[in-house]
């Protein structure tokens, strides 16, 4: 079957290149979308010798499966990611120190619904979450959200300190550099040290999250909340009305029981100092 040129220099010649006004067209949406997904890393565009970007084929089929993603599914950026990941769309390069697309808490998270006696239906129904995704999550073949997994734990009457801390763990008043209990979350992107492994009133934790990655919803729980900005930057939104850009040396305050949600909007990642008391997340 004879092809035009057009088609000959596609099957046989590099890929056909477009600006990102162009793609922006050609997928349907806007310019700004592009520099966003490429801002989070879900795309990764290329560069003309004269420093413009440019996007390919492959880079079209790519902004319409996050199309698709987002308005027939309703997923957000964070929850994409880990789509794209999984489906080996996107390497795992910038999402942290990740060896695995799950997250090691759907386990630990396991033995505590089933020592207090919770059936996978009834955290369901308590949570909003479908039983197929909490089972998947517990085996620790799927990734979660911040808000997500405080959804569960408050569901469970329980904190990350018991996350941290299972029952076999010694209680030691000093916690060295290189013994902090980690928590990894969002494939890597996030990861939660425990900095204090004692029965407490209070969690102080160390929390690194890369570029791109936050909570994804907002979320909220009893007690009180203070960010200590080490380093990077972080956008941090209260009761959807009340928006704050921490940098380094920022320390914010605030009733846990507002809602709240937060974003790494920055290119490097983010150093947090969280502590709540009492633990109720």
């Amino acid at each position: 079957m004879e092809t035009t040129p057009g088609e000959k220099t596609a099957a046989i010649g590099p890929q056909p290149r477009y600006s990102v006004g162009e793609a922006a067209r050609i997928a349907g949406i806007s310019p700004s979308a592009i520099r966003l997904y490429e801002k989070e890393g879900l795309l990764k565009l290329g560069r003309t010798a004269g420093g413009h970007r440019y996007l390919t084929e492959d880079d079209l089929n790519s902004l319409r499966r996050i199309r698709t993603l987002r308005r027939s599914q309703g997923l957000r950026l964070g929850a994409i990611r880990r789509e794209l990941l999984r489906a080996g769309q996107i390497g795992n390069g910038e999402q942290g120190d990740a060896t695995a697309s799950a997250d090691p808490a759907g386990p630990r998270l396991r033995a505590l619904r089933q020592r207090q006696g919770m059936t996978l239906r009834e955290l369901s129904e308590s949570t909003g979450l479908s039983v197929s995704f909490l089972s998947s999550f517990e085996r620790g073949l799927t990734g979660i959200s911040v808000a997500n997994l405080q959804g569960i734990i408050g569901a469970c009457g329980s904190s990350l300190v018991d996350i941290f801390t299972p029952p076999s763990e010694q209680p030691r008043k000093l916690v060295r550099g290189g013994q902090r209990p980690r928590l990894r979350l969002s494939d890597g992107a996030i990861v939660i040290e425990d900095l204090v492994v004692v029965p407490r009133q209070i969690e102080i934790q160390m929390w690194t999250i890369q570029p791109g990655a936050g909570s994804e919803d907002a979320y909220s729980h009893k007690g009180e909340e203070g960010m200590y900005l080490v380093s990077g930057s972080l956008e941090v939104l209260l009761n959807e009305v009340e928006s704050y850009n921490l940098v380094p040396g920022d320390c914010l305050y605030f009733a846990s029981s507002e809602l709240h949600r937060w974003r790494n909007c920055g290119s490097e990642p983010a150093v947090v100092l969280w502590v709540n008391t009492p633990p109720t997340f």
